[in-house]
């Protein structure tokens, strides 16, 4: 009925574990909020974010892709 393309989980084994459990899906193992704000910062949406600067630095260490 339905298919997980991404899923977000701060606690890493909690990640792996879900990772086993859907092989198809991409799992970030990460603050949630961090990764919101980098995509913000990609699509150019910046001026709408509110977050902490611990969150602007994480995010900013991110990879690419």
């Amino acid at each position: 009925v339905s298919s997980t393309k991404w899923a977000i989980e701060y606690e890493e084994p909690a990640g792996n574990a879900f990772k086993a459990n859907h092989p198809e899906t991409l799992v970030f193992i990460d603050n949630c909020n961090v990764i919101l704000r980098a995509i913000m910062e990609k699509c150019g949406d910046i001026e709408d974010c509110i977050s902490t600067t611990e969150a602007a630095e994480l995010a900013s260490k991110l990879d690419e892709k």
